[in-house]
């Protein structure tokens, strides 16, 4: 009885596990996300690709590019020359030059000059450039055409100036040192011309001016010296007579000595060397 007292225990069943059934196209899902998947990732292999082909394109040189590169340069040297010239021509000067060639001398050299630098500028955007090796000797020829623009620049107001005054300084020689208005006349036009060119930027110009108007003040101190010496002094009036053929020397000289510096500086500047080898690697280039 005791038994039948007890209390029968009794455990409650788990639920059986029912198996999940697949959700209606995950399957499918997979494999249309894996397609995108690669599509993608193919489709910007081909951007990379056609991104590659493009730069190449864009960037490779061509034979034409260096055609095109070598008749600039030709056109540039072509130029070059003409500055150059007319450059050395308004550096002449002689008794006989009029104040009018020297400016007709220096506005070529100005037209010239910048038909140049408009050819040289041009340069810049040759296709041919993105050769490293081309772009080396553009490089080299680009520094020293600066310079030798530069000191063109400087030289053409120099010379126009300078030499003016040497023209109106001309008029003492042809004038009789034994009468004084005369001589005034001609010595007053000559100082005021010296003196405007005092400015002059161009260094181997400055220091002709200085050079020429230390001899035309000895000149009027030899000749205003004369004028207190008796025409019977014959001593006295030879000396100054060598004294003053001495200083007219020294006139010449220094005009001649500043005509060699400044063609000498001229050479010096010229980029024609560079040009020229850049103009043979373009030529090379582009029939090779």
């Amino acid at each position: 009885m005791a038994d039948d007292n007890k209390k029968v225990e009794t455990k409650t069943p788990e639920p059986a596990t029912q198996p999940v059934a697949p959700t209606a196209g995950t399957g499918k899902s997979s494999k249309k996300g894996l397609i995108i998947g690669i599509a993608a990732g193919a489709g910007v292999l081909l951007l990379i690709i056609i991104g590659v082909v493009l730069f190449f394109a864009l960037t490779a040189v061509t034979k034409e590019d260096y055609r095109k590169g070598y008749d600039a340069t030709q056109d540039t040297y072509s130029k070059l020359n003409a500055s150059y010239n007319d450059l050395a021509q308004a550096a002449s000067v002689s008794s006989t030059t009029t104040e009018t060639q020297i400016t007709n001398r220096s506005d070529d050299a100005k037209k010239t000059l910048e038909a140049y630098k408009s050819a040289t500028a041009e340069l810049a955007d040759l296709k041919a450039l993105r050769n490293a090796d081309v772009k080396k000797q553009y490089d080299t020829y680009k520094k020293q055409s600066d310079d030798y623009i530069a000191y063109a620049t400087e030289f053409i107001p120099s010379a126009t100036v300078a030499f003016k005054a040497v023209v109106a300084c001309e008029k003492i020689g042809s004038t009789s040192v034994s009468d004084a208005d005369e001589f005034n006349k001609a010595i007053v036009p000559c100082e005021e011309a010296l003196d405007g060119a005092d400015e002059v930027k161009n260094s181997d110009f400055r220091g002709f001016v200085e050079a020429y108007k230390k001899n035309v003040s000895s000149v009027k101190a030899i000749v205003e010296k004369s004028r207190s010496i008796p025409a019977t002094d014959f001593t006295q009036r030879l000396q100054l007579t060598r004294d003053l053929r001495a200083t007219t020397t020294d006139l010449n000289k220094s005009l001649g000595d500043t005509r060699s510096n400044i063609q000498k500086a001229l050479k010096d500047k010229n980029p024609k060397d560079s040009l020229s080898e850049l103009r043979t690697q373009l030529r090379d280039l582009a029939t090779k």
